[in-house]
């Protein structure tokens, strides 16, 4: 009889993170939060029994705080972190995701992080479990992004090559990889990744669209094609995100007069897209239309102005006009903002050659 309650409360775990998976493929946020919530009170009125109860009500506040960050509800995740804190303040994932959730708040939550990432590492030392090198991978990983210090990147790709080997299947893990990979600009490796995620999930639609935007940003244009193609079959629906597809297919295909006006569509309807006016930046520079691509650069910029990718741009079309101060100015921004390890002597070395090249003018 215990034998028979055991399964069926296994089966309905596996229904409970396969409902999870759904919401989560579709971005229905709110019906994920709603859901999380229901399971959590059918639990409280007993309606869900077993050993497990008090780890899988864990996991459902975890879910709502997680997906409130999705949301950019912050507050609110703030509160669902808090209130697994309460419960049990030796969860090192909650001081993660507290962390996460105050630093997208602008609030940097340092304390739990530090916090956080010496419980987690404490239980490392006596057991590596896939659920603890994930946390503590995700918890290198945005300390790497806040810091671009290489030593927390080392850490994070390393503990996430450590969950990825105790559960090979987890294909949400080679994302997470995936994307430290590409902060880093090592496009080969975040290639590789988004493939082993795509053999288990073929007709995922998040990870063709990130293996082809992958493969675009490492200039493998029809391989990116290919994959963006194949992403418009599966999400027929028209949308700014497809839209953006879109115009990268046509930049793909030369076909720079279709993709100019796709952008300009979609910057009518929402004048704060940073996306398209960095990608009519490209298209005016390959168009040699230089004025109107340092134009939408600036645009660019005066939305987003710490993307080191989109300041570079600038900063090398500027070069190419012989402007060399206005290139100089943009190299030392750049610089002072912290590029990847692997470009700071690149950059210090451009600098050097811009201020020599100012002084013999």
């Amino acid at each position: 009889m215990s034998n028979d309650i055991e399964n069926n409360n296994d089966k309905k775990t596996i229904d409970i993170e396969k409902t999870i998976n759904f919401f989560e493929e579709t971005k229905d946020y709110d019906g994920l939060i709603s859901f999380c919530k229901q399971i959590i009170k059918d639990c409280d009125d007993d309606k869900i029994t077993g050993d497990k109860i008090y780890e899988l009500k864990t996991r459902m506040l975890c879910q709502i705080a997680l997906t409130y960050i999705d949301k950019e509800d912050y507050d609110n995740s703030i509160k669902y972190f808090n209130q697994i804190l309460e419960i049990d303040p030796e969860i090192p994932a909650a001081y993660s995701g507290l962390f996460m959730a105050h630093n997208k708040k602008g609030d940097l939550g340092l304390k739990d992080f530090y916090y956080g990432a010496s419980k987690l590492l404490k239980e490392c030392e006596k057991k590596g479990t896939y659920k603890n090198y994930f946390y503590l991978a995700v918890i290198f990983y945005q300390l790497y992004l806040y810091t671009k210090n290489d030593l927390f990147y080392s850490m994070s790709t390393k503990y996430f090559l450590n969950a990825v080997n105790l559960q090979p299947k987890k294909h949400r893990t080679y994302l997470y990889l995936s994307s430290v990979y590409e902060k880093n600009k090592d496009y080969k490796e975040a290639i590789k990744t988004v493939i082993k995620a795509l053999a288990m999930k073929p007709n995922n639609k998040d990870y063709i669209y990130q293996l082809g935007d992958l493969y675009y940003k490492s200039e493998k244009y029809k391989l990116a094609l290919k994959m963006f193609e194949k992403y418009l079959k599966l999400h027929k629906k028209s949308n700014k995100y497809i839209d953006f597809i879109l115009s990268k297919s046509f930049f793909i295909k030369n076909d720079y007069k279709s993709a100019i006006n796709l952008c300009d569509k979609n910057i009518s309807s929402d004048p704060e897209s940073v996306e398209f006016y960095e990608l009519l930046g490209d298209l005016y520079s390959k168009t040699c239309l230089i004025d109107k691509a340092i134009d939408n650069y600036k645009k660019a910029l005066s939305i987003e102005p710490l993307c080191l990718r989109i300041i570079f741009k600038l900063a090398d079309l500027y070069y190419n006009l012989e402007e060399y101060k206005k290139s100089l100015e943009l190299y030392e921004k750049m610089d002072e903002i912290g590029p990847p390890e692997k470009l700071k002597d690149v950059i210090k070395n451009i600098i050097s050659e811009l201020r020599s090249k100012i002084d013999n003018k």
